[in-house]
């Protein structure tokens, strides 16, 4: 048994509330002058807890290590071929086709990647490794049930670049701005800390020291200041002074970004002008509506952990009077119970890659000498 937490209640049917609300729990309560009621759940069964957590890791690692070189191959040399006949013929291949193999190769990198530190893993990190995973299924599930799904996350791929880099701008301009505030009250900072100092006839080394001390007083102060605001820039505004700093955000920092944002931004023309043209071919695009986990996790059959893996990382993740009273960490089993659902997508995401297939298919293997 684990202790959800305890609470203090002005009410001598606090128990009774707590029962109604959360069901089978087992309620421990004071004597009724404390109203103090202790909430304590079961521990998950011994099934979950048949497996070491290294061992689970082990077999993760194992399963990418044994699947991953053919599978990366396999892609690879599918896009070879892709290229050549686009050279051969000057005629575009399948969009969605290509951006399913792009999505497929990424998914392989990031499981390169994954559990490969030694040692235990946080909770926060398996959380957020599993829901990854899961919404990485999603999308090759969909591109197995239409491989218009392709061209569906080339276009949400490009619409959320565009969208970082618009934010990104703004930010900075917003940056350059106040640092230029900033550089008018290190001014000001700086006449204020020295001005008795240099009036003094003759300067002597104590005030000039004392003025020093006081202009890095302010100076911190300053600076800390720009740290809460979450500055971009900050760290290089220290160094740079803050004048400086924002002449090089909008000469150089700026104009980068708002170049990658013209790149993207022709990428989505041309993608809207191909769109018209298969339309006009009687080629029919999939509808544009939001994107939403939910409804794509129940188009694949997999709204029922949709909704147990939501409401269980939410409750881990976000700050809810829940999460703030109750423990933090994973009780024993749940970080088994991760572990297991870590293996099985993985599995998942690699038959789903294998098994993908499409007109036209060289069902060749690119191999690295």
């Amino acid at each position: 048994m684990r202790k959800l937490g305890s609470f203090a209640f002005p009410c001598n049917f606090a128990a009774l509330y707590i029962k109604q609300a959360l069901g089978n729990y087992d309620l421990h309560r004071a004597p009724v002058r404390d109203t103090h009621v202790e909430i304590v759940v079961p521990d998950l069964p011994n099934t979950l807890q048949l497996r070491s957590a290294s061992d689970l890791i082990a077999e993760i690692r194992a399963t990418i290590t044994s699947r991953h070189a053919k599978a990366i191959a396999s892609i690879h040399g599918e896009q070879f071929f892709i290229d050549v006949r686009k050279g051969a013929t000057g005629k575009d291949f399948d969009l969605g086709v290509q951006w399913i193999l792009h999505a497929q190769a990424g998914t392989l990198d990031k499981l390169e990647h994954l559990l490969t530190r030694d040692g235990v893993y946080e909770i926060f990190e398996l959380l957020a490794i599993a829901r990854n995973l899961f919404e990485n299924l999603i999308w090759l599930r969909l591109f197995n049930i239409d491989s218009r799904y392709g061209v569906v996350f080339y276009r949400e791929f490009l619409d959320q670049h565009k969208n970082d880099l618009e934010q990104l701008i703004a930010k900075m301009a917003a940056e350059a701005e106040l640092f230029d505030e900033f550089a008018a009250l290190d001014s000001a900072n700086t006449h204020a800390a020295f001005e008795d100092a240099i009036k003094e006839k003759p300067r002597s080394d104590a005030s000039m020291k004392a003025a020093s001390e006081r202009h890095r007083q302010l100076a911190d102060a300053l600076d800390a200041k720009a740290r809460r605001g979450f500055a971009l820039f900050a760290a290089a505004a220290k160094v740079n002074s803050y004048g400086w700093q924002a002449h090089l955000i909008r000469t150089k920092a700026i104009p980068d970004r708002q170049e990658m944002l013209d790149l993207v931004l022709g990428h989505i023309a041309d993608l809207e002008n191909r769109e018209l043209r298969d339309a006009a071919a009687g080629i029919a695009a999939l509808p544009r509506k939001r994107w939403n986990w939910r409804e794509q996790a129940e188009r694949v059959g997999m709204v029922d952990q949709y909704d147990y893996l939501y409401r269980f990382t939410s409750r881990l993740l976000h700050a809810t009077p829940m999460n703030i009273i109750t423990e933090k960490t994973l009780v024993e089993g749940e970080d088994i119970m991760l572990l297991e659902y870590i293996f099985v997508s993985v599995s998942d995401l690699l038959d789903e890659i294998e098994r993908f297939d499409f007109p036209d298919s060289s069902n060749a293997i690119a191999v690295t000498l």
